[in-house]
């Protein structure tokens, strides 16, 4: 079977993430979209262990109307629109897994899905930058770079394969960059 390693979750210091970046642009990235600052910077206890008993157990509604999962033996249900309410998150047509993954049927692997258009991710990367351009953390300018060492340390909390970008790395960041809202509860 094939394993995922996880990072621990870290909070994001806005300030870190600019000098980082050499940019204040890097902050309208995140404080666009309502409720992701709230996320990647709540504080709050992480338990290591619970993460991996939760995405162990993780069951997602077909239609994203609730997650179901298991901790100490009894079934938990999360609703989408409290998970909303709880982070402020807006409801949005655009989904980035359903963008990268469409209907392909579980499992989904992290290196499986539809890649983005250029036209999607080319803020990220250094001129020039076209649909033939290697994708590679690389070849990201420094906003790209802060912004997918961000993402992988709050959204998407997976360790290994640095060398290059995943598919649904790539959606995340161009709607970041982009500045495009998406269902960040999906």
């Amino acid at each position: 079977s094939e394993r995922i390693a996880l990072r621990s979750h870290r909070l994001l210091q806005l300030g870190f993430l600019r000098a980082a970046a050499g940019s204040e642009e890097i902050q309208q990235h995140i404080e666009y979209l309502p409720g992701l600052e709230a996320l990647v910077t709540r504080p709050g206890l992480y338990v290591e262990e619970w993460v991996k008993i939760f995405y162990s157990t993780v069951w997602i509604d077909p239609d994203h109307k609730f997650i179901q999962f298991m901790f100490r033996g009894e079934v938990y249900r999360l609703l989408t629109q409290e998970i909303r309410e709880t982070f402020g998150f807006a409801q949005s047509e655009t989904r980035i897994h359903s963008l990268c993954y469409g209907t392909i049927d579980p499992p989904r692997r992290p290196h499986g899905g539809v890649c983005p258009p250029a036209t999607h991710v080319a803020a990220l990367f250094r001129p020039p930058f076209g649909p033939e351009s290697r994708r590679t953390p690389d070849d990201l300018t420094p906003v790209g770079r802060v912004l997918n060492a961000a993402m992988r340390m709050t959204l998407l909390p997976r360790v290994g394969f640095k060398e290059a970008l995943t598919n649904i790395q790539q959606w995340l960041l161009g709607a970041l960059a982009s500045h495009t809202v998406f269902d960040v509860a999906d």
